[in-house]
């Protein structure tokens, strides 16, 4: 008996020892695979300290590290910073290796960053994919009447994420042609499903800071905060994403959402109300800057107030969709604390 529990221990060691020395051997290899292919396939300088692997971090699934990404363009945007990351940490189901269904488990995004620029000439800094120098042989050349068109068969392999959460994001959009700026900082988002099935119910749990919003010489949003709790009916296959009884935050305004919106090739259907009937002319207050700032919370305000909004159509490069927004206030007030008066007698309509 005592030898045969030296003999599995002896195996059991050598397990374990094999668990964490190979993938500790392997790690520097495929990081430098990685960065070297990356870096042959796009027109962008791509860069990270390290690339890791673990089978106990995560276990049972595998897990694996990169650690501050950053992808910096070159030539005309040389300098220019295009996608960054403290840390990417992908989980992947140690099962799910031998099989064909390969599933993903968690996806950990820390502190990326996302900066879009759009310049005056139209040129975009993400696209950085080399494109393809080989040439088409006589042979692939289409046929000017094909007789007919062979189905490919359906792979039967596929990609299965059930959770994605980004922690402290940031993201700008820049677009010099039509002086657009968009940006946000810090962005958190907790996302779980079945992002491989057609139909799957997507878990949403959304927090943004400082959102702004600049088009031409007009400020639209100027550090907003904003939080979505949803639970999203999502239609992979349409692309069409239905919201009931959502909750959305913008400052201290809250809203019920009701709706959906779908994907049509590069345009976007929306039918979206907004129920922000449990709301006071102290929350419509937060929506103007001049009020919502660190003495928002020592503003005392009353009156009656009814909001509701509604967004329905069809979003194109040069359309929008109708939308409705219907305020009213009645006899509204507002006061600071350490000021001996407020503003009453307030009609908005």
């Amino acid at each position: 008996m005592k030898k045969f529990l030296k003999i599995s221990g002896i195996i059991l060691a050598v397990i374990v020892a094999v668990m964490v020395v190979v993938p500790m051997v392997l790690s520097g290899k495929i990081g430098e695979i990685v960065k070297r292919e990356a870096n042959a396939m796009l027109n962008a300088k791509v860069e990270f300290s390290s690339l890791d692997v673990s089978l106990f971090r995560r276990f049972p699934s595998v897990s694996v590290s990169l650690n501050d990404l950053s992808v910096v363009g070159v030539e005309r945007f040389e300098g220019e910073k295009l996608v960054a990351a403290e840390r990417i940490d992908v989980a992947v189901n140690l099962l799910s290796l031998f099989g064909d269904s390969f599933t993903i488990s968690k996806v950990w995004l820390e502190r990326p960053q996302i900066n879009a620029i759009v310049t005056e000439d139209g040129a975009v800094n993400w696209d950085i994919v080399k494109p393809s120098d080989e040439p088409q042989s006589a042979e692939e050349s289409p046929a000017e009447e094909p007789t007919a068109v062979a189905e490919e068969e359906p792979s039967s392999m596929h990609l299965s994420i059930r959770s994605v959460r980004i922690i402290e994001g940031a993201l700008s959009y820049r677009d010099l042609k039509e002086r657009v700026e968009f940006r946000v900082a810090p962005l958190s988002i907790a996302l779980s499903g079945d992002l491989s099935a057609e139909q799957t119910l997507l878990r949403t749990d959304l927090s943004a800071g400082g959102i702004t919003f600049v088009s031409g010489d007009s400020s639209f949003a100027s550090g907003l905060e904003a939080a979505l709790q949803a639970d999203i009916a999502a239609d992979l296959k349409r692309n069409r994403y239905t919201l009931t009884d959502s909750r959305l935050t913008v400052n201290s305004v809250g809203a019920l959402v009701n709706g959906w919106v779908q994907m049509e090739g590069d345009d976007l259907l929306t039918d979206i109300t907004l129920d922000c009937s449990n709301n006071d002319f102290r929350n419509i207050l937060s929506l103007v800057p001049a009020f919502y700032t660190k003495d928002f919370k020592r503003l005392t305000a009353s009156g009656n107030v009814s909001l509701t909004a509604a967004v329905k159509g069809r979003l194109t490069a040069d359309t929008y969709p109708a939308f409705d927004v219907v305020l009213t206030v009645a006899d509204g007030a507002f006061q600071y604390a350490d000021l001996p008066k407020g503003v009453t007698g307030i009609v908005l309509d």
